[in-house]
C-alpha cells in the first residue's frame, strides 16, 4: 500500500518507485490472475446440439447416429457431461419402439453405469403411436481428450419407425 511519498518499504521520498513497492505490486496482480483463472475454470458451461432436419427414419435395429446430431467435446480438465436428449417417435404398431440415446466416441453413454442391455436410458416404451422421451445420460471426460458426441437412435421389433425434434442440451461440469 503506497501513502505519500512512501511506498512501505521504510525509505521516505523513494515515491513508490522502489523494488519493494514493484514487488508487492506483481504479488497482488499474480494474486489477481490466480483468482480469475480459478473462476473460469470453475464455470458450468452448456451446449446445445439441434438437429437440422426435423424427422428421421429409424430403420436400424442397431444404434445407428442421427445425421446432424454430431457435436465435439474438448475438455482441459476432469469434467463430468450430462447429456439431456428430448425426442418424439412414431411407430406403426404398439409391437415397435424406438429408442434414443446419447453416444461418446460411437459407445452409448449411460447413467453413471446403471443402465444395462438391453434397456439402456433413453428408450421409449412406445404407446401405439405417438410417444415423447427424454434421455438423460452422464460421463467422466478426462483432460486433453477431443470427444465425439452424437445422439443415436434404434428400432426394437420389426417394422421402420419415423423419430423427430431431436435436440441435446449438454452440460460440462468442471470436477
Amino acid at each position: 500500500m503506497m501513502c505519500g511519498n512512501t511506498c512501505g518499504c521504510g525509505h521516505s521520498g523513494c515515491a513508490g518507485n522502489c523494488a519493494w513497492a514493484i514487488k508487492e505490486l506483481q504479488g497482488q496482480i499474480n494474486k489477481l490472475t490466480q483468482q480469475v483463472t480459478n473462476l473460469e475454470s470453475s464455470k458450468i458451461t452448456t451446449q446445445t446440439v439441434k438437429v437440422p432436419a426435423h424427422s428421421h427414419s429409424i430403420t436400424n435395429a442397431e444404434f445407428t447416429a442421427i445425421p446432424g446430431s454430431q457435436a465435439t467435446l474438448t475438455v482441459t480438465r476432469p469434467t463430468k457431461l450430462v447429456a439431456f436428449v428430448s425426442f418424439h417417435s412414431i411407430t406403426p404398431s404398439v409391437n415397435t419402439s424406438c429408442d434414443v440415446t446419447s453416444a461418446l466416441n460411437g459407445s452409448i453413454l449411460t447413467l453413471a453405469g446403471y443402465t444395462d442391455y438391453p434397456w439402456p436410458t433413453g428408450t421409449s416404451i412406445n404407446h401405439n403411436n405417438w410417444c415423447n422421451g427424454v434421455s438423460i445420460t452422464q460421463e467422466v471426460l478426462q483432460p486433453g481428450c477431443t470427444y465425439n458426441y452424437d445422439i443415436r437412435a434404434r428400432i426394437r421389433g420389426g417394422q421402420p419407425s419415423t423419430a423427430n425434434g431431436f435436440a441435446s442440451l449438454l452440460v460440462l461440469i468442471p470436477l
